[in-house]
């Protein structure tokens, strides 16, 4: 499911939130794409850290996920 004003899936918007649950719940779906990137570039992995939720971040980045923009400020998404 991708959100259409800001290409945002469910992923990017459980890290935004800092579902843990549902992220790890996300990724255990095969077709689960940790590297999708908003229409900005962003991906769940950079919406965790600049959203600061930083056990979702570690979850993330344990599984080999990668950033895909550099930091923004939190409005702008």
């Amino acid at each position: 499911m991708i959100e259409r004003k800001a290409g945002r899936t469910v992923l990017h918007m459980a890290c935004i939130s800092g579902d843990v649950k549902l992220v790890r719940t996300l990724m255990s779906v095969r077709s689960c794409k940790m590297d999708a990137r908003t229409y900005s570039g962003y991906t769940p992995l950079d919406l965790s850290r600049d959203y600061n939720q930083d056990v979702v971040y570690t979850i993330l980045a344990a599984a080999g996920a990668k950033p895909g923009a550099e930091s923004m400020d939190s409005d702008s998404e």
